[in-house]
């Protein structure tokens, strides 16, 4: 996936300048995520926040694969 120097928007990545990727749709379908959003979704390589880029606004929507939850989806709930 490219990569890129966006900072991680995750108030708690402990290193927020971490490459940040692009994450398939088809990666976070699979984990049962079905949203507009997912085509510009981008995780952090470090914490494995998953966020939105719309309109050059950043939205965290969760984690995937993220060091300190086990493996696999993570949704926040606002």
């Amino acid at each position: 996936m490219p990569k890129s120097t966006t900072a991680c928007p995750a108030k708690t990545c402990a290193k927020p300048d971490a490459p940040q990727e692009a994450i398939a749709s088809g990666l976070l379908a699979s984990a049962g995520v079905n949203a507009a959003w997912t085509a510009q979704a981008r995780r952090c390589t470090q914490c494995g926040c998953v966020y939105s880029v719309e309109d050059e606004a950043l939205t965290v929507r969760g984690y995937y694969n993220n060091p300190i939850f086990p493996e696999g989806w993570r949704p926040i709930y606002v």
